[in-house]
Protein backbone atom coordinates (compact mmCIF):
# COMPACT_ATOMS: atom_id res chain seq x y z
CA UNK A 1 0.00 0.00 0.00
CA UNK A 2 1.34 3.42 -0.86
CA UNK A 3 1.83 6.24 1.59
CA UNK A 4 -0.92 8.24 -0.09
CA UNK A 5 -3.43 5.40 0.40
CA UNK A 6 -2.51 5.10 4.09
CA UNK A 7 -2.84 8.85 4.52
CA UNK A 8 -6.30 8.83 2.90
CA UNK A 9 -7.43 5.92 5.09
CA UNK A 10 -6.27 7.72 8.24
CA UNK A 11 -7.94 10.95 7.12
CA UNK A 12 -11.19 9.06 6.41
CA UNK A 13 -11.09 7.43 9.85
CA UNK A 14 -10.66 10.82 11.54
CA UNK A 15 -13.53 12.34 9.54
CA UNK A 16 -15.84 9.42 10.35
CA UNK A 17 -14.92 9.68 14.05
CA UNK A 18 -15.74 13.39 14.08
CA UNK A 19 -19.08 12.79 12.35
CA UNK A 20 -20.05 10.06 14.84
CA UNK A 21 -19.06 12.28 17.79
CA UNK A 22 -21.09 15.21 16.41
CA UNK A 23 -24.13 13.02 15.74
CA UNK A 24 -23.99 11.56 19.27
CA UNK A 25 -23.70 15.02 20.83
CA UNK A 26 -26.66 16.37 18.84
CA UNK A 27 -28.72 13.28 19.72
CA UNK A 28 -28.07 13.89 23.43
CA UNK A 29 -29.04 17.55 23.09
CA UNK A 30 -32.29 16.63 21.35
CA UNK A 31 -33.09 14.19 24.17
CA UNK A 32 -32.57 16.95 26.72
CA UNK A 33 -34.69 19.34 24.69
CA UNK A 34 -37.53 16.79 24.74
CA UNK A 35 -37.22 16.43 28.52
CA UNK A 36 -37.34 20.19 28.94
CA UNK A 37 -40.39 20.55 26.65
CA UNK A 38 -42.17 17.76 28.56
CA UNK A 39 -41.76 19.57 31.89
CA UNK A 40 -42.15 23.16 30.68
CA UNK A 41 -45.93 23.25 31.09
CA UNK A 42 -45.80 22.64 34.83
CA UNK A 43 -42.51 24.34 35.67
CA UNK A 44 -41.35 27.84 36.49
CA UNK A 45 -37.97 27.42 34.77
CA UNK A 46 -36.63 24.66 32.52
CA UNK A 47 -33.16 24.82 31.05
CA UNK A 48 -30.20 22.86 29.78
CA UNK A 49 -27.15 23.11 31.99
CA UNK A 50 -23.76 21.53 32.35
CA UNK A 51 -22.38 19.74 35.40
CA UNK A 52 -18.65 20.42 35.58
CA UNK A 53 -16.71 17.90 37.61
CA UNK A 54 -13.02 18.44 37.08
CA UNK A 55 -12.44 17.89 33.37
CA UNK A 56 -15.79 16.19 32.84
CA UNK A 57 -18.60 18.28 31.38
CA UNK A 58 -21.92 16.43 31.65
CA UNK A 59 -25.02 17.92 30.01
CA UNK A 60 -28.08 18.00 32.29
CA UNK A 61 -31.64 19.27 32.19
CA UNK A 62 -32.74 21.33 35.21
CA UNK A 63 -36.38 22.08 35.98
CA UNK A 64 -37.65 24.24 38.83
CA UNK A 65 -41.22 23.61 39.95
CA UNK A 66 -43.10 25.04 42.94
CA UNK A 67 -41.93 22.39 45.38
CA UNK A 68 -39.16 20.45 43.60
CA UNK A 69 -36.06 20.73 41.47
CA UNK A 70 -35.64 18.02 38.81
CA UNK A 71 -32.17 17.05 37.61
CA UNK A 72 -31.94 14.78 34.58
CA UNK A 73 -28.91 13.51 32.72
CA UNK A 74 -28.37 10.53 30.46
CA UNK A 75 -27.36 8.46 33.49
CA UNK A 76 -29.57 9.84 36.28
CA UNK A 77 -33.04 11.18 36.93
CA UNK A 78 -33.43 12.77 40.36
CA UNK A 79 -35.46 15.35 42.22
CA UNK A 80 -34.91 17.44 45.31
CA UNK A 81 -37.67 18.92 47.42
CA UNK A 82 -37.14 22.64 47.95
CA UNK A 83 -38.39 22.41 51.56
CA UNK A 84 -35.39 20.18 52.39
CA UNK A 85 -32.82 22.76 51.26
CA UNK A 86 -31.36 24.52 54.30
CA UNK A 87 -28.61 26.58 52.75
CA UNK A 88 -27.32 27.35 49.28
CA UNK A 89 -23.64 28.13 49.03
Amino acid sequence: MSNLAMLLIMFGAVVISLLVWTLRREHLREGFAQRIRRRQKSSRISSMAELIDGGNHTPVALTLERSQIFYESSALQARLEIARIDEVE
